[in-house]
């Protein structure tokens, strides 16, 4: 709802921008006609060379308000571009499920995988901006927590032994549970050594790779 009032926002001042210009010409060309008129009815040196400079000074006004109004239209552009831009990014970060997330890893690791692999796939998805703007949006902690443990509850995530959880301080919830990854993405603060930068970077490379 924000970004569609700022795009209304910008169209609006463009078009206020518009009238503006057109009543400023309107007016600047009346007040020139003056002394063009005058030079008519009296064609002197002094009413000519007054035409003259009244013409001078509406041609630089002209120009300069023409000039203002290309840079607040490039201006009011950008904006829009920016607002569409955020929209987008808006709508993948309220997805809330996650289906891209889950989709990609699915794709990358058709046989599934161990659950120190999910772990560290996990952690390198939460520290580093290794995909896609539209897929970096639902990187949240929450968002994946729940895709993890719904991974983990469709067997996608094998866990042989509960040691390897100890390792990153979530061995109080089941991984088909979210409160088992949400302690899993803690254990960078609580622990500090849980992130194997190495093998993240492996596995994040099958995501954008599919190898």
């Amino acid at each position: 709802m924000k970004a569609v009032k700022l795009l209304i926002l910008a169209v609006a001042e463009v078009v206020c921008l518009v009238a503006f210009v057109a009543m400023c010409q309107n007016t600047v060309t009346k007040e020139s006609l003056l002394p063009a008129a005058r030079y008519w009815r009296d064609p002197t040196e002094e009413n000519r060379l007054a035409a003259e400079q009244a013409k001078r000074a509406e041609q630089r006004f002209l120009w300069t308000v023409r000039g203002g109004l290309g840079l607040a239209l490039l201006w009011n552009s950008w904006a829009i571009v920016r607002v569409v831009r955020a929209k987008k990014q808006e709508r993948s970060a309220n997805d809330a499920d996650g289906r891209g997330i889950s989709e990609t890893i699915r794709r990358a690791f058709p046989g599934g995988l161990d659950y120190d692999d999910a772990a560290q796939l996990c952690l390198a998805l939460y520290s580093f901006r290794v995909l896609p703007d539209e897929l970096m949006c639902q990187c949240t902690k929450e968002n994946l927590a729940a895709v993890f443990s719904e991974l983990a509850s469709a067997g996608f995530i094998r866990v042989t032994t509960a040691k390897t959880a100890v390792r990153y301080g979530a061995s109080s919830h089941d991984p088909g549970d979210t409160g088992h990854w949400i302690e899993v993405i803690a254990s960078i603060l609580k622990i500090g050594d849980t992130v194997d930068v190495d093998r993240g970077r492996s596995l994040t490379d099958r995501l954008t790779t599919g190898s």
